[in-house]
Parts: structure tokens; sequence; C-alpha cells
């Protein structure tokens, strides 16, 4: 198959990243090699420990002006429907991406990977409007005293992505951390940073503003271990390994950050040597 010119177009330049609303680009640039064949087949720059300060720094602002957090849930709901539309809009050049530099199938990526994506930014979308605390009587006696609960923001989120199915996991944790009016620093995998790069203008291009997504591509020992230690980030979501996720937890304990893990292997298959060989390769993919 052809690769469509807008894709091409793409991989042609070496990728920056963004950073308070400015696309940065980085003394180093590292390769994107295909799992198919070993080719180089696209570029991006890495984030420095200075450029991944600065991310953190830009979401703070975010958060503690209430550029994105203040506004009223209808509008946050309009920008992640919006978010939606343009995936959908972009979904073949965002599989064609993805399964160029991740090995995805292109077919699934197209009808079902990428649409999973959108739909989960339109899911999201609906609980801005119905996120929301109650009220409650206080026991005190003597008293008409009436107590309410308030749902905010926790803050700060950086999001740790694996590198199989980047586009659908970025969305994953994308959609509910901004959906709740968090601001955000995402980490893609080494492995699999052109398709979340593109995933992430899209949203910038629905509206989200400045500084509310930062993009800090690179490799888990400097840049993941930065942002998990980070006094100024209020949460940590990582998927990833069982190994990682340990050192995650300590790293997370300096400021007693919030922190959810999805760890572990993924879709292990037994074959036995009586098998139909044709017939479990079909199996496995399918399964996947």
């Amino acid at each position: 198959m052809t690769v469509p010119a807008c894709v091409a177009s793409y991989l042609a330049t070496t990728r920056p990243f963004l950073v308070g609303g400015a696309w940065q680009v980085g003394a180093v640039v590292r390769d994107v090699v295909s799992p198919s064949d070993g080719a180089v087949i696209g570029r991006y720059y890495q984030a420095s420990a200075e450029q991944v300060e600065a991310a953190v720094a830009a979401a703070c602002a975010s958060h503690a002006d209430g550029r994105w957090c203040r506004r009223t849930p209808i509008e946050r709901e309009r920008v992640l429907r919006c978010a939606a539309d343009l995936i959908d809009a972009n979904a073949e050049e965002l599989a064609w991406i993805e399964s160029l530099e991740g090995g995805r199938l292109l077919a699934a990526g197209i009808r079902h990977e990428v649409p999973h994506a959108a739909a989960t930014f339109r899911y999201y979308a609906g609980w801005c409007t119905k996120v929301d605390g109650g009220t409650f009587e206080p026991s005190v006696p003597g008293t008409d005293f009436l107590g309410y609960g308030r749902l905010e923001p926790v803050g700060v989120a950086a999001l740790i992505i694996p590198w199989n199915g980047a586009v659908v996991a970025a969305a994953w944790k994308l959609a509910p951390a901004l959906a709740a009016g968090c601001s955000v620093v995402l980490k893609p995998s080494e492995h699999a940073t052109l398709a979340v790069l593109r995933l992430v203008a899209l949203l910038e291009a629905a509206g989200v503003p400045a500084g509310t997504i930062n993009v800090v591509p690179g490799d888990g020992r400097t840049i993941g271990a930065a942002l998990s230690s980070h006094r100024d980030v209020d949460r940590v979501a990582f998927t990833g390994s069982t190994t990682v996720g340990r050192e995650i937890v300590k790293a997370a304990s300096g400021n007693l950050k919030r922190v959810s893990l999805e760890l572990g292997g993924k879709s292990a298959v037994i074959v036995c040597a009586d098998a139909d060989m044709d017939s479990a390769a079909d199996t496995a993919a399918d399964a996947v």
C-alpha cells in the first residue's frame, strides 16, 4: 500500500513537542524505527530535564490561573467533542502513523483503535456537566447547618503511556483528566511518539488552551522518573511494567501524590505443539 501524502509529509519533518503552548525542539533527535523492517520512518526531538521542568511549570500555571479548570463545564464539553470530531476526521492519518511506528494493524487502527479514541473523548465530554458533589446535614446538635461536597480537579496530572496502541492509550488518560479540569504533562513511549504528537496537535486545534496539555518525549529513566518524583505533580497515571510501577510508587511518595497503575503483561497466548498453526495465528491476532 502507498503511504498517504499527508503521512509522508508528516514523517519527513523531525517532530517538535509541546510545552506551554509552543512547539519546541531539543538538543537530542531520536529515530523512530519501524518494527516491521528496522527502517527509520521518522524522527522527533527528545525533551531535556530543563524542558520537563518547563512543562510542569506550564501545567501548574494553567491550573493556577484557571484557563481550563475554571471554564464552564459546557465549554469544556464542547472542546472535547470538537477534539473527537477532529480525531474522526483524521483517523486514517493517525492509524497510518501508528501502524508504521508501532506495528499496529492498519485496518484495526482505522476501523477500531482511532474511532475508539474519538469515542473516549465523546464519553468523557459528557461527564464535564455531570461531575458534582452532594449535600448533607452535619451531626451538630442545635444547629441548622448544611454541608456540601464540591469535587475539584486534583491539579497537574502526569500521564505516562506505553507503545502499544499509543493513540487510544493516550485518549484513555487525556480525556478523563481534561474532563475533570486537570492540566497535564504527557510522556509517550520513546518507541511510539509520532502518532501521539499528532493527536495532541488535534487537541490543540480543538481549543484546549495553551499550557493545559504538555508533551515531553523521551525515555522513562529520565523523563518518567522526573515526573513521578516532581513535587508540583499531583497525580501520576501509568501504564506499563510492574517493575517500573513499583519505582513510580516510591518516587511519588515524596509529596504523597495520587497514583493509578495499570501493570503487567498483555495478551499471553499458549500454543501447543499439536495445534493448527494457521488457526492459532488468526486467533491470537483477533483476540489480542
